[in-house]
């Protein structure tokens, strides 16, 4: 792939990266050394890469990928903001600035707002 042709990128999270995808980007780890350059194709063996190293989203080349809508996109406002109240709770003394507590914040949070859609007792985790 010649990356010097104007491509539309995308931010994507790392849990959501596929095989096959096409970096626009370098990755670099939080000291700037790089972990893979843009125009190379993710393999698996990169995914987990990526997640050794606390990478929590990268650029890809949009080009022909389907637009998925955030999980958190679906969930009510204020209901997203009643599970970010009960989440921060829960994570009250965690660094959530470190790029991998904030990748487990977000999933908390969405998942305690789909335990208050109706799927109760997917959350057995003591309030």
């Amino acid at each position: 792939m010649d990356v010097t042709t104007p491509h539309t990128t995308q931010t994507v999270k790392t849990r959501q990266l596929r095989p096959g995808m096409s970096l626009s980007s370098d990755v670099k780890d939080r000291s700037g050394r790089t972990l893979l350059r843009a125009g190379a194709t993710l393999e698996e063996k990169h995914l987990r890469v990526f997640m050794t190293w606390g990478i929590t989203e990268v650029e890809i080349v949009a080009d022909g990928i389907d637009d998925e809508k955030k999980p958190s996109e679906h969930i009510p406002p204020q209901l997203l903001e009643q599970a970010r109240k009960e989440a921060d709770r829960r994570f009250v003394h965690t660094d959530c600035d470190h790029p991998a507590m904030k990748e487990l914040y977000d999933l908390a949070v969405i998942r305690i707002a789909n335990g208050h859609t109706g799927g109760e007792g997917h959350d057995h985790h003591p309030r």
